[in-house]
């Protein structure tokens, strides 16, 4: 740096070059800006060659560092929000059993076993078999009912003369079908062809045996007739194992450590696995993300010629060259970062990606320090003289950004 013992005037005249540059933008500044520039106006300025494609460079170098040191505090923090620490559950088999994850995470990967011997089922009724065409009936509306524990149905049937068996039962069906949530209808058949109405109710969520009764509303009813009162089955218990843990319950979902709600629809001869393990997909996310911040760095340093930016980054990726590598990250034939996918994900499953970045000797540590130094001064990086000028005429008083020339560089366009 030049620092010119000549004041801003003599510059304007020497280089042809006008400090004080009136600039509309100003007056959309906050009332904190405008005191930092009546406190600049006098002070120590830098002036700089060219103008709008160094500025460009100072400010995004300082912007991605930023982000640089913002992303890297990220990975080495303890907290859930680590990237590296968010975990997932692999899901299982939907065909045995459903899952539904709660607020609560574990801290670290964690595995369950589940072992399915048999599914809860409610109570199931069965009609007696009747020829599908006959029309016992005569004209008239047939009331009935259904009580569980949770609600009262009453539903009403009308049948006329034409009315056939089939058409009664296949209406009763669609009424409770459509009416309760808690109790499912069909027509089953024999091999006679004859018909009858199943009617079972759907097992409780929690530890409770699924009943239910029907009654005619009227002597001689359908529930009479069609004998849909009687009971071909009771209440059955699910039977399962949790990491060799017998559980026998009517119910049908079973919270686990606060982690996770299963709700169990059929039994399975092999185990099944739930796994809470690293995402790799956010991980190797974030990777992409590093890389490409990184990158960007290296890309706008070759582009404006800094070879101080250039070599500060290059100088700390080579020192750990070896232990990015383990994990994945290589430098190309351009000195730029990519990705071996393989390795990344191996050093994702035995933890040396979190190892590399929580390691107090790390490059992570040098290179959120090197982020900190282009954040504080961005203007070193620069590839171009800088030369600074004072007004001795008047006294100065103490600024804040004095010591950073960025912002100097910054003010000289409104001050």
């Amino acid at each position: 740096m030049i620092d010119s013992k000549y004041n801003r005037y003599v510059l304007e005249l020497v280089h042809n070059r006008k400090v004080n540059v009136t600039n509309q933008d100003i007056t959309v500044f906050s009332y904190v800006y405008q005191q930092i520039r009546n406190i600049s106006k006098n002070a120590p300025v830098y002036l700089i060659y060219p103008t709008e494609d160094i500025q460009h460079f100072a400010e995004s170098i300082k912007d991605l560092s930023l982000q640089l040191e913002d992303f890297l505090k990220q990975l080495i923090s303890a907290d859930t929000d680590n990237p590296l620490h968010q975990l997932h559950l692999v899901p299982p088999p939907s065909q045995f059993i459903t899952v539904k994850l709660l607020e609560e995470q574990p801290a670290s990967p964690l595995e369950y076993e589940v072992h399915i011997d048999a599914v809860a089922k409610g109570q199931r009724n069965e009609g007696a078999f009747c020829s599908p065409n006959l029309c016992p009936f005569t004209t008239q509306t047939y009331v009935f009912s259904i009580m569980t524990e949770e609600d009262d149905f009453d539903f009403e049937i009308p049948v006329t003369n034409s009315t056939t068996n089939k058409d009664v039962l296949t209406r009763i069906s669609e009424l409770i079908n459509r009416t309760s949530t808690g109790l499912v209808a069909s027509l089953i058949y024999n091999q006679h062809s004859n018909v009858a109405l199943s009617i079972e109710a759907v097992p409780h969520q929690k530890n409770r045996p699924a009943h239910f009764t029907l009654k005619d509303e009227i002597p001689n009813g359908l529930i009479e007739y069609y004998n849909l009162n009687t009971v071909t089955s009771m209440p059955t218990q699910s039977d399962f194992t949790v990491n060799n843990e017998r559980v026998t319950s009517y119910g049908v979902a079973f919270i686990i450590d606060d982690l996770f709600e299963f709700t169990l629809h059929e039994p399975c001869e092999q185990n099944i696995k739930l796994k809470f393990e690293l995402n790799r997909e956010v991980i190797t996310a974030e990777m992409e993300n590093l890389q490409q911040l990184i990158n960007h760095m290296l890309t706008l340093s070759k582009e404006n010629q800094s070879k101080i930016l250039e070599k500060g980054l290059l100088a700390i990726l080579f020192a750990h060259k070896e232990e990015l590598s383990k994990v994945g990250l290589e430098l190309n034939e351009n000195n730029l970062l990519y990705t071996i996918p393989d390795r990344l994900e191996q050093s994702i499953e035995n933890r040396t990606l979190e190892q590399l970045f929580t390691d107090e000797q790390s490059f992570t540590t040098e290179l959120i320090e090197h982020a900190q130094n282009i954040t504080i001064d961005p203007m070193k990086y620069v590839p171009n003289k800088i030369v600074s000028y004072k007004d001795f005429s008047q006294i100065h008083y103490p600024n804040p950004y004095l010591t950073s020339m960025y912002s100097g560089f910054l003010f000289a366009s409104y001050c």
